[in-house]
């Protein structure tokens, strides 16, 4: 046996034609298996969640009234009304923080995601070429 690579033309040729087939029997789609693709627009999924929860506290946080600063004749309770404003809000922020970490996490997941199919994709593809490649010598 002999192995020789097809010319440049005939092996896109080939590829493409690989591909087609993969996509056509549904062996394949955009995001590679059916279990890619769930997992993919799960975590997608849990971003967009993530999303909805950052803007409507960020939207809370500034539709707040602002509060009156205290004057030097203020009474405890005024004090004590605008400390609370300020924990409520740096609560609010806070939770935010946290928003912003678990979507970084669903990003950096379905980064992965992509990442391991498209690399079983290429892995699964340049197999495939290999076995149509070789030919045996005459």
């Amino acid at each position: 046996w002999h192995t020789h690579l097809m010319s440049g033309d005939n092996f896109v040729d080939h590829e493409l034609r690989l591909i087609d087939s993969e996509f056509s029997s549904g062996m394949m789609n955009a995001f590679g298996t059916e279990q890619e693709e769930e997992d993919i627009l799960k975590e997608i999924k849990r971003v967009s969640q993530l999303q909805a929860q950052i803007l409507r506290r960020c939207v809370e946080q500034a539709t707040q009234p602002a509060e009156e600063d205290p004057s030097m004749d203020s009474e405890e309770h005024q004090f004590d009304e605008i400390l609370k404003s300020f924990t409520k809000r740096e609560q609010s922020t806070t939770q935010i923080g946290g928003y912003l970490q678990k979507l970084g996490k669903h990003v950096s997941t379905i980064n992965d995601l992509v990442k391991q199919t498209t690399s079983r994709q290429m892995q699964q593809s340049g197999s495939s070429s290999v076995h149509t490649q070789s030919q045996p010598s005459t």
